[in-house]
């Protein structure tokens, strides 16, 4: 239950005063799974009985923000976990193929992210070529990305930051190969090698005009600004779609996300062609073109129906979803039986004898009216 990122040096901290055999050099061994990923489990050998007592009572203490479990164990188990570390090791290096497969990246991440955030690791070839951000038919980015390196000590620096931060959101890092880069690069359409410098602006001020939009990305070559508004045309959405020049400066409008406009913080993603006119403009909800909204662009569906759960038996109504409940029970409303009765539990508003209570003009649940009696109710 080690950190994936653990050091041997950090094992020794974590024993800090028991004396490890060889020390932390030769003493610490830590173990990697199939994949030459990390496997969270580690052997210490220890110079004692006592230093190995001591070590167990430090089960379910904290290493960083996870609790570490200890056991003893043997040299037999340690032989065959540390071979299979070895092997993987082997035919890791004699593939050379060193690929990373990283799920998590934020929404905006950039080719460049990736480079920073895999400092000391050298590329196979450039952050053009070695570095596959995947991307769906919208443009948008699918959270995951693969990343070639030149040696097998770049990827282990790489695999070593398992779940670390990019930002705010934890990264999942594995060994990969040449096969699952391209099978999922197909998966996708290619996108990741096709991206075009258009991005989405979600979340403006309804008051955004044009000239606040090319202000916002003052400096940046903007080609051409599309507004959308609702199906009617005339109330804006809230967002817009930008063409730049060139992808270098729309991968700069990218490391906008998340910064003011007016008093409203804007999301920026990245887009194409396909996804702007296809699915927006097409679908009615940039204003020009005819037909129903999309999104927060205006929704164009019917109102799903459903039974009134208040409706007095035999006289069951459908009420739509987005309406309040009408009909016979409807509640603290006009109808038949107005209102709702007192909650007979608690002995308000008399009970099944006849007695005053029955006139819906109080809180409680709904009752549905017996077919028998007038003055028989059932609690529902």
């Amino acid at each position: 239950g080690i950190p994936y990122s653990s050091t041997p040096d950090d094992v020794a901290v974590f024993l800090a005063g028991l004396d490890i055999l060889g020390g932390r050099k030769n003493g610490v061994h830590l173990t990697k799974d199939g994949n030459g990923r990390a496997s969270g489990i580690c052997y210490v050998e220890l110079t004692c009985k006592e230093d190995q007592k001591k070590a167990l009572q430090k089960d379910r203490e904290y290493m960083g923000e996870r609790w570490v479990s200890v056991t003893e164990t043997n040299r037999g188990d340690m032989e065959t976990d540390m071979h299979t570390t070895m092997t993987a090791k082997q035919e890791l290096e004699d593939s050379g193929v060193y690929i990373a497969k990283v799920r998590g990246i934020p929404w905006s991440c950039t080719e460049d992210d990736l480079v920073h955030f895999f400092e000391g690791s050298t590329l196979k070839v450039d952050k053009d070529t070695s570095v596959h951000i995947l991307r769906n038919e919208e443009g948008r980015l699918t959270g995951t990305a693969f990343v070639e390196f030149a040696d097998l000590d770049s990827l282990n620096g790489a695999l070593a930051r398992d779940h670390d931060h990019m930002g705010k959101r934890y990264l999942e890092i594995e060994r990969s190969d040449e096969k699952t880069l391209s099978r999922m690069s197909d998966a996708v359409g290619n996108f990741a090698r096709l991206k075009e410098p258009i991005i989405m602006c979600r979340g403006l001020p309804f008051k955004t005009t044009e000239t606040d939009i090319y202000s916002f990305f003052s400096g940046l070559d903007v080609k051409s600004l599309q507004m959308v508004y609702d199906q009617g045309g005339t109330r804006p959405a809230g967002k817009c779609f930008v063409e730049f020049a060139n992808t270098t400066d729309s991968d700069k409008a990218l490391k906008k996300h998340g910064e003011k406009l007016g008093a409203r913080y804007i999301e920026i993603f990245q887009s194409n062609s396909k996804y702007w006119y296809d699915r927006e403009m097409g679908a009615g909800g940039a204003g020009p073109m005819p037909g129903g909204g999309r999104g927060d662009a205006g929704i164009s569906r019917p109102p799903r129906t459903r039974l009134n759960p208040y409706a007095r038996p035999g006289y069951e109504d459908q009420s739509q979803d987005n309406m309040s409940y009408g009909g016979p029970m409807r509640r603290g409303g006009p109808g038949p039986m107005r209102g709702r009765a007192k909650h007979l539990a608690h002995g308000r508003g008399g009970g099944y004898d006849g007695s005053a209570g029955f006139d819906g003009g109080d809180q409680g649940f709904p009752v549905h009216w017996g077919q028998g009696n007038p003055r028989t109710a059932i609690k529902t």
